[in-house]
Formats: C-alpha cells, sequence, structure tokens
C-alpha cells in the first residue's frame, strides 16, 4: 500500500514509519492523521511484525497542527474524533512503539510522540508547547502526559508560558527515555527496536498491557493482573521455551506462541 505522508517499510520485525511533509515540519492535517493512523494499525495487524518505530524527515519530528485545516474545521469533532482515534491506534497497538524524536517537536505532534511507549530524542530536539502564543490549551492528551509525568505545578506553568523542554529536560522528567547524537538518531531507534524483537511477542504486549492498567489501578487490582497475565506467559510455548533455555543455560528461541 502506497501513502502519500509517510513512508512505511518493515524489515527484520521491525516497521519504520516516517513523517515525510518535511515541506510544514510534519504538521498534521487530515492526510498525515489518516496514514499513519493506518500504518500503526498495519503494524499492529502483521504478526511478523514485533515493534515499531515513528520518525520524521526534516528539520523538526512535528510542528504540530496544520493551523490552515484547524481554523476551517470544527475543533471538538477533530481532537475528539480524528486525533483520539490516531492516538489510541497507537496506545492500543500491541507491539512496542518507539518515537524518534529530532527538532522541534510541538503541540499534537508531541502529544502524539508521548503516546509512544518509548522515545529517543536528538540532543538538539526540544517539546515545545506553543499553544497559549496563540490562545490555546495543550490537547492531544498532553496534559494527562504532563500532570503525571511532570507534576501540576510545572504543567501549568508550561501550558501557560507556552514554554519548551529540552531532550535532557524530558529524560530527567520521565518524559523520553534517552538523548542520543543527532546524526545517530534514526539509526539508535532501529537498532534498539531490534533488541526488543528478541523478546518472546506475548512479553512485549502483555507488559504494555499490565503497565498501561497500572496507572489506573490500585496495587491490590494489579496483582491480581499480573497474576492472570503471567499465567497466560507460563503456559505459553514461548513461556515454557524461556524457562528451559534459562535452566539449560541457552539462548531462548521464541515463535509467538
Amino acid at each position: 500500500m502506497s501513502y502519500q505522508s509517510i513512508e512505511f517499510a518493515a524489515k527484520d520485525k521491525v516497521a519504520h514509519i516516517v513523517l515525510n511533509k518535511p515541506g510544514t515540519m510534519n504538521a498534521f492535517d487530515r492526510g498525515l492523521r489518516d496514514d499513519l493512523r493506518d500504518a500503526v494499525q498495519r503494524a499492529a495487524a502483521d504478526d511478523a511484525i514485533q515493534c515499531v518505530v515513528i520518525s520524521a524527515a526534516g528539520r523538526g519530528f512535528s510542528s504540530g497542527t496544520d493551523l490552515n485545516e484547524a481554523t476551517s474545521m470544527s475543533v471538538y469533532p477533530l481532537l475528539d474524533n480524528e486525533y483520539k482515534s490516531l492516538i489510541n491506534a497507537i496506545v492500543d497497538c500491541p507491539k512496542p512503539v518507539i518515537a524518534a524524536v529530532q527538532g522541534a517537536c510541538a503541540g499534537v505532534g508531541a502529544s502524539i510522540a508521548l503516546a509512544c511507549d518509548l522515545m529517543l530524542m536528538s540532543e538538539s530536539a526540544f517539546i515545545f508547547l506553543a499553544f497559549a502564543n496563540v490562545g490555546l490549551i495543550p490537547d492531544g492528551g498532553m496534559c494527562w502526559h504532563l500532570v503525571r509525568n511532570i507534576g501540576y505545578k510545572r504543567a501549568y506553568q508550561i501550558a501557560i508560558e507556552g514554554g519548551r523542554l529540552t531532550a535532557d529536560e524530558c529524560v530527567n522528567v520521565g518524559l523520553a527515555n534517552r538523548v542520543v547524537a543527532n546524526d545517530q538518531l534514526v539509526e539508535e531507534a532501529l537498532a534498539w527496536a531490534q533488541r526488543l524483537c528478541a523478546a518472546a511477542p506475548k512479553t512485549l504486549s502483555l507488559a504494555k498491557h499490565a503497565m498501561q492498567q497500572a496507572q489506573r489501578m490500585d496495587l491490590n487490582d494489579t496483582v491480581r493482573l499480573e497474576a492472570g497475565l503471567q499465567a497466560l506467559c507460563t503456559t505459553s510455548e514461548d513461556g515454557k521455551e524461556g524457562i528451559r533455555a534459562f535452566l539449560e543455560k541457552r539462548k531462548p528461541v521464541f515463535t509467538g506462541n
């Protein structure tokens, strides 16, 4: 399948999706939203793919929403339907999704990057929330991410001052995993994805589910959820193979079963 606004490639169990509208610094319009949503869902449904990397062409990851489009559409359905369905496609993907962020990651583009399970940022990358500069508030789930990661007071300050967070600051507050050299960003993200593919697919999927649910549950319910998911793992063929390999002091060979 061909796309107008992204590039999609699958190799060695990794799907690599590239936002490809560098002329607008990957501003999100309907075409980019639809293409990215479809590509993520395509990767989610492909049993041959175990990890997804989302990167971007050009000097920045995304400048946010295409304001020319936003001013011509009703804001509520744009955010509550179109953007929410894209973000949910990433969150609901049963495989780890890695964002590789360079340059500016602004507005709803930052919300989409933060919806990914893992994030690498280049040394020059930064999250920029310019909403207040144009009389708006953070959207696309940004308030959820900021309050839970950096706390109410600093989140509110960034929201009303139109502030930015450097790559190092994002790592320090838990919004990103690690900072890499500018010219090694995509290479490092793909290499990380390859290392993750060595794990059992059920481990990747069920651990993602458990961590997401743990954010919403108390300790007792989390222990109960873990018990049920662990039972699925230990009775799977990959779970049995993992235990055998550990006892036999060899590398496991996982098949996804």
